[in-house]
Parts: structure tokens; C-alpha cells; sequence
């Protein structure tokens, strides 16, 4: 039986995921929900949490406790970029995390720092029809060299309608 839920869940994944013509090393993520789409390094993250009933994004794992989620939701605050950027912030340090960087525009936010022995970094993006578009990674200190390329690229890589 738990092989047949994994079967089921790896193929729910490979129906969502997406190979990118140009890099075929890469894979797109594409939310059904909400349209928020991660093109991400295919050998990065090696297992897949199965998705939430709601249908709101994706959780992939990889070695040394590294995570990264994608989803959407609709902005049920009516918050706007910095407001949202400044509850995250304060949801941070609350939580005992550090904030060492934080930036926001008109429909994007960004906010990074420590989360106890691990890097975090998150990036929201304002979309159409009130929904935010997000994707955040968890990674150890000693992997910063290979997860630094990848989180440079986030507001690249994370899009939705």
C-alpha cells in the first residue's frame, strides 16, 4: 500500500512538473491552483512531500535537511508588499529566527536570515486576482556555495499570472 501512495504521489508529481526545453537539467513547477510556476535544478531536491488536499503548491527535500516549497494563495489580508514583508519579519523574530536581509517593491517582498542552525530565504511576488506567488528555501550554512546561484535567481525563476 505505501508503495502504490508513493507511486500515486510521484506521478501527481510528474504531472505537474514540467521539463524546461532550453536546460533539460531544469524542471518547472506549475501550480494547477493558483498558476505560480519554480523552475528549479532538477538534481537538487530529491523527494517530494505529498501535496496538501488544498491544492495550494509543493514541498521538495533534499540532503542535508534542505527544503524548498512553491504555492500560491490569495491575499486574504488585502496586505500590500511591505506590509506582508513586515509580518513575515515580525512572524521571524517571534519564532526566534534572525532577519539579516529584507527588501520589497510594489508587488514583490524578500526576506532571509537564520533559522535556528539554517539559512532561510523567501520571496512573494503580487499576482493577478489578489493571489501571491511564493517559493522559499531551507538550507544548511556549509551547502551556502551550492544554494547561493539558485537563491540569486529566485525572482527569475518564480513567476505566475
Amino acid at each position: 500500500m505505501a508503495s502504490a501512495a508513493r507511486f500515486t504521489v510521484a506521478g501527481l508529481f510528474g504531472m505537474a512538473m514540467l521539463a524546461t526545453p532550453a536546460l533539460a537539467d531544469e524542471l518547472t513547477y506549475v501550480n494547477a491552483r493558483f498558476g505560480t510556476q519554480f523552475t528549479l535544478p532538477a538534481h537538487m531536491f530529491t523527494q517530494i512531500a505529498p501535496p496538501p488536499e488544498n491544492g495550494d503548491g509543493i514541498t521538495m527535500t533534499g540532503e542535508n535537511g534542505t527544503v524548498l516549497a512553491v504555492f500560491g494563495a490569495f491575499n486574504a489580508l488585502g496586505e500590500t508588499a511591505r506590509q506582508m514583508r513586515d509580518r513575515i519579519e515580525q512572524g521571524r523574530k517571534t519564532a526566534g529566527d534572525s532577519v539579516t536581509y529584507r527588501a520589497s517593491g510594489e508587488n514583490w517582498l524578500v526576506v532571509s536570515g537564520h533559522a535556528g542552525d539554517m539559512i532561510y530565504y523567501e520571496r512573494h511576488e503580487f499576482g493577478a486576482d489578489d493571489t501571491i506567488h511564493s517559493a522559499a528555501i531551507l538550507f544548511p550554512p556549509e551547502m551556502r556555495a551550492r544554494f547561493e546561484p539558485l537563491v540569486e535567481q529566485f525572482a527569475r525563476r518564480l513567476s505566475g499570472p
